[in-house]
Order: C-alpha cells, then structure tokens, then sequence
C-alpha cells in the first residue's frame, strides 16, 4: 500500500484524502497518486484548486439564494442588528456573530442606519459569497453607566415607607426653603420616573413626600403649578405631574449635587431662625452657625451624653480620628447601641451627628453612607431607615477599641 507524502501514514484503495492529515493525496480526475506540494496532478495535468469545489464528480454549488437571517432585537433602549448571510458567510462568520449577540448593547439617544456592503476574504474566491448587512443601530455613548449611577443615587436619597416615598438625605444642598422645595421636587419626580417606572405621579403623592421634609407653603405650591420644568394635567379628579425634558435634566444635575460629598448646603429644614421674632444680631449669630436638623441632632446629643455617663473607658476619638470614614461609620453604629438599645437602625445622618457630638469628629454624612453602601465585608446591613451593624461589624468595633469579648469592660446592649 503506498504512504501519504505528508505524515507517511498507510493510504486507503479508496478516496482521494489521507485519513491521518486530511490531505489531497490522489487525483479526482485520474486517481493516481499526487506529488508533494504539487498544485496539479502530473499525469492528467488536472488543476488542484479546481477540484477543491468537486465532490463526488460534481461541482460544488453556492447558491446566492441560500439567504439566513440573523437578527438581535431588544426594547426600545438597544439597537436591533439585522444581518443576511449566505450559508457560507455563517460558517466564516459564526465567532463574530456569538460576540455580537452575548454583547451587552447601551442604551440609545440618537438612531443611525447604515447599509454596508462587503465582500469577504472567504476561501476559494467565490464572488457570490457577498454579504449584505443592514444595522439600525441606536448610539448612546457612556450613558448606560450614568443611568445605572444615578439610579442607585436615587435610591439612597429616598426610602419607601409603606405607600409613601421618604427623603432620607436631609442634606439636598439647598440655598433656602423655596430652593429646598424645588429640589425636591425635581428629585421625588425623577425618582417617580426613574425607580417606579411612572410617567405622570399623583400631586397628593408628591405633597406627602414635601410635608414629611419641609413645611409646604405657598411659594412651593405655586411654583409647582407654574414651572416651565413641569407638566401637569387633570385625570379622574386629580392633578397629575411629570418632568419636562429640561426637568430632567436639570433634576439630574441636582441629584449629582446631592451625591457630591464635597459640597454642602446652606439650608436645612426645622433649623431656619423666625425673621419675625429675632433681632439683627440674633439673626447675625444665626447665620454663622452651621444649620442642621433639630430632631437629629437632639438625638445625636442625648446619645453622647449618655455614651460620656457609661464611663466605659474607651478613648473613641484616638480609635478613629485617622480611621476611613467605613470604620468610623461601623464605630458610631456600635457606640450609640452601647448607650440605647433602642437605636438599631440609623441613618447616615444621625452616625454623623454622633461623632461630632460625642468625639468632636467631622465626617461627613455623605462619606459615611457611600462607604456603608459600598461595605464588601458585611460589617453592616441596609434596611429601610438606614443602616444595621451585624456581628461581624461588633467585632470590627470592639478591635478599633481594643475591646474583646473576654476583657470588655462595656456595657452591651443588644
């Protein structure tokens, strides 16, 4: 039997290929043996290329009519992607095309078609190997990343409380009460729009959400009924509000405020001093302390009292003062349930009210609920209201008090 002049492995009586290497061994015009590396047979002078496209003494057709369609449709936030291929172009193109598919596609702002046209590199030169390929493809350039941000911002400036819709910063970087209203409009509309998949949101809705932050008052009321930001209408006896394109926009730049850690505003409700009933300098003094909510910070006070009356012997202003703002917010969630029992859930807010008030340490509310939102080591937990240390964060507490379960001295309180 003769040998295969690539790999020298045993040929069969029958077909034209070596089993071993899958090489063209034999001539299909003439069946004798082929030469190594040879483009033709030399004994019929028979073309090797020209017999790659025969099968069986047949010529391979490839019919251009053999169309398949490959189409990736999402909703209305993608593209849709619409290639026709011919059986040979899916065969050349099916990696390319896997990609494609598994790709996650951003969300658009503007459309584009194109039509492209192409003939492809596919093997044996076969001009009805052309692939026609149509995209409508809708583009939005880094967009997705800021929907998806600031949809989790929205998420942490407001809480669900049963049926109503709770501002939980009370810090929305306001100038004054009417400025204050406005935010928050723009910000429980978006988050409307944004959170609960709601177009319009009932106005008796969106009052709730105002009376439980500031006192509703007339500038707001008629700010809200007049806005160019604002679309209202009546439907069914109620007044039904949605943003405008320009509110959106603009209650999105506020939101990117608010989540800014390094600025601060300069109003805050339940905290304004009554023009009717102080004097110039009363107003003066008023108007260089920093303004901060009264509720909180009378809890804030009764907790440090109450935490500088256990006499626990622990230093907690050395324990944290050069701790990141994770540690601090852990040791403040740890500290205030030495001293109140009662205190399992806080917010942001009120963590940051007790530090200043217990160890005269300024964190800002904003770093400590970033970095709890972002807590990897299950230190804490979110739960509606705030926050809630977890045994793993007790621990973590203990040791920046170099405090243990055998030589503790504190009183817990669980």
């Amino acid at each position: 039997m003769n040998k295969c002049v690539y790999c020298e492995t045993l040929l069969s009586d029958r077909g034209f290929f070596c089993k071993n290497c899958l090489k063209q061994v034999k001539c299909k015009n003439c069946d004798e043996l082929i030469e190594k590396d040879a483009i033709g047979c030399v004994m019929c002078g028979e073309s090797l290329n020209k017999q790659k496209n025969v099968t069986n003494g047949s010529p391979k057709k490839i019919s251009s009519e053999t169309i398949n369609t490959f189409e990736l449709t999402e909703t209305t936030k993608s593209r849709k992607v619409v290639a026709k291929l011919t059986d040979e172009s899916v065969s050349n193109l099916s990696e390319t095309l896997s990609r494609l598919a598994g790709n996650r596609i951003a969300p658009p702002k503007n459309t584009v078609s194109h039509t492209i046209e192409s003939v492809p590199q596919l093997p044996f030169g076969e001009e009805n190997n052309k692939i026609i390929e149509t995209v409508d493809a809708e583009i939005n350039s880094n967009q997705f990343k800021k929907d998806t941000s600031y949809q989790e911002g929205l998420k942490d400036v407001f809480y669900k409380d049963e049926s109503k819709i709770v501002l939980d910063i009370p810090d929305i970087k306001a100038s004054g009460q009417l400025d204050y209203g406005k935010r928050l409009v723009y910000l429980r509309l978006l988050y409307s729009s944004e959170i609960e998949g709601k177009t319009f949101t009932d106005r008796d809705c969106l009052n709730d959400t105002i009376k439980d932050a500031v006192k509703l008052d007339g500038n707001i009321s008629n700010w809200i009924s007049n806005s160019n930001d604002l679309m209202l209408k009546e439907k069914d006896g109620k007044t039904l509000i949605r943003l405008k394109s320009s509110g959106k926009k603009l209650a999105t730049e506020i939101l990117h405020e608010v989540l800014d850690s390094d600025k601060t505003g300069e109003f805050l409700p339940n905290e304004r001093s009554n023009s009717h009933t102080v004097n110039k300098d009363e107003s003066s003094k008023n108007k260089s302390k920093p303004k901060k909510s009264s509720k909180i910070n009378k809890n804030a006070k009764e907790w440090a009292d109450k935490w500088k009356n256990e006499k626990l012997n622990i230093d907690g202003y050395t324990a944290i003062k050069d701790k990141t703002a994770k540690d601090k917010g852990v040791f403040g969630l740890w500290a205030i349930r030495q001293v109140s029992s009662d205190a399992r859930i806080l917010s942001s807010t009120q963590i940051s009210a007790f530090l200043y008030e217990a160890f005269t340490l300024k964190t800002p509310e904003s770093s400590i609920r970033k970095s709890l939102n972002n807590d990897k080591d299950s230190l804490v937990i979110k739960v509606k209201g705030g926050y809630e240390i977890t045994p793993d964060g007790i621990n973590h507490a203990e040791k920046l008090c170099n405090a243990t379960n055998s030589n503790s001295k504190t009183k817990k309180k669980k």
